[in-house]
């Protein structure tokens, strides 16, 4: 399969662990995608087609997480900071 010419995006979380709020939006990112892809999401029908073009004519990769230790770390150390 030659992806030639074809639009090509990467989506990167968290490269450190204290940026937890890149994994969360991805992933949200990646449901709304998806549901508004399979037609489960109620939005303006404009902008349900551009998602799904963009879905059809885009080479998509989503990495919710380049650190999962980390982010575990940063996510045990803010919940201790939390309780203090």
């Amino acid at each position: 399969m030659c992806f030639a010419g074809v639009p090509e995006f990467k989506y990167v979380g968290n490269m450190h662990g204290n940026e937890v709020t890149g994994k969360e939006l991805l992933l949200r990112l990646m449901v709304h995608m998806c549901d508004v892809y399979r037609g489960e999401e109620d939005i303006d029908q404009d902008a349900g087609q551009k998602i799904v073009e963009l879905i059809y004519n885009t080479r998509i990769h989503i990495m919710p997480s380049m650190n999962p230790d980390g982010w575990q770390v940063a996510a045990v150390s803010l919940a201790r900071f939390m309780l203090h």
